[in-house]
């Protein structure tokens, strides 16, 4: 009985674990320039998020290190941000 209970324990754990972990918003689908942020590029854009007390939705951004200007993949610049960040890839040509 012991021995079948615990590979249930262990699997309700990893259940809540992922719920926990997902209600926290670790789980992004954000892009930015086409390249999947790294794990300091995302924690960078989270401070911006906590600055700003907006979380970006998930999906395809652009933004121009140059100017500071961010927006919608395909569409007009939406806001500034701090220019010179690394943040996603670099802007396609």
């Amino acid at each position: 009985m012991v021995r079948r209970m615990v590979p249930m324990m262990v699997l309700t754990t990893l259940v809540l674990v992922a719920a926990v972990t997902e209600s926290q918003g670790s789980t992004r689908s954000i892009s930015i320039n086409g390249t999947v942020p790294s794990a300091d590029q995302m924690a960078r854009l989270q401070q911006l998020e906590q600055l700003s007390g907006v979380r970006l939705p998930d999906g395809a951004y652009w933004y121009d290190v140059r100017s500071g200007a961010f927006g919608v993949w395909g569409g007009p610049t939406l806001t500034l941000v701090p220019a010179g960040l690394d943040l996603g890839g670099p802007m396609p040509s």
